[in-house]
């Protein structure tokens, strides 16, 4: 193996490294992801509490209860998705935000025209001029909360990939494969409540965008990447929703 080659990042805990996992490990914290998730979407708030801080708490809550259940079962090597951080991240995250535009782009023209869509209510109140807790506020709330959907996505990558390559016995490639598509499709499925439930529109818009934002993982292998892409992508929706419908 060359020099190069030894250096080259790769996944975390598939082979061991830099911390064994087991299944046992891996059930809890996909339990700890579906309680995140509940949270965000469902938690009760009592009537006192200030709607703008009950949801930038929803979203803290989202990715603090899986990150932290990581930590508790592998350590200090949670953070192995982050690997530190480094300036190459932001421009392998601009690069792939950029690019998930240009895709997004493209989904949406064709399934305008071919398929019956559900509205996205967030984007269509900002469009209306409904920008919740305030400019400030919301691109918080909102940052924080996209960071968790990269948790939700490559801790089950993660996950998917330790699955298929020890419990399978299949090659690290197609490993590989098998947790990029598998983690696109949770994804897809994850914003069934946001698009009324339907299931075409998830698979065939959401779906595919996410396997891009997931290159910029794959890319750098921090979740640095992942989310820069990711929130490049959705705070240029919803500041174009917001200028263009103040020019209505």
């Amino acid at each position: 193996m060359s020099e190069t080659a030894q250096l080259e990042p790769d996944y975390p805990y598939y082979d061991g490294r830099p911390a064994a996992v087991s299944m046992l490990d891996w059930v809890i914290v996909l339990a700890a992801l579906a309680v995140g998730f509940a949270v965000l979407i469902g938690l009760p708030t009592p009537a006192w509490i200030d709607k703008t801080l009950s949801n930038l708490a929803r979203a803290t809550l989202f990715s603090a209860i899986p990150l932290a259940t990581l930590a508790w079962r592998v350590g200090p090597h949670w953070n192995a998705i982050f690997r530190g951080f480094h300036s190459s991240y932001v421009g392998w995250g601009v690069l792939f935000g950029v690019l998930n535009l240009v895709v997004t782009a493209l989904i949406g023209f064709v399934a305008v025209n071919r398929f019956d869509l559900a509205r996205n209510e967030l984007v269509g109140g900002l469009s209306e001029g409904n920008i919740p807790g305030g400019p400030a506020m919301f691109y918080l709330a909102t940052g924080i909360q996209l960071f968790g959907e990269e948790v939700i996505t490559i801790l089950p990558f993660l996950f998917l990939l330790w699955l298929a390559r020890n419990s399978l016995g299949m090659s690290r490639g197609v490993s590989v494969g098998i947790a990029w598509i598998g983690s696109a499709i949770l994804f897809a499925a994850i914003h069934l409540p946001t698009y009324d439930w339907n299931v075409p529109q998830c698979l065939l818009m959401i779906g595919p965008v996410r396997l891009v934002l997931t290159l910029a993982y794959m890319k750098t292998k921090s979740i640095w990447s992942s989310t820069i892409a990711h929130v490049l992508n959705d705070w240029t929706m919803f500041t174009a929703a917001v200028v263009l419908g103040g020019m209505q």
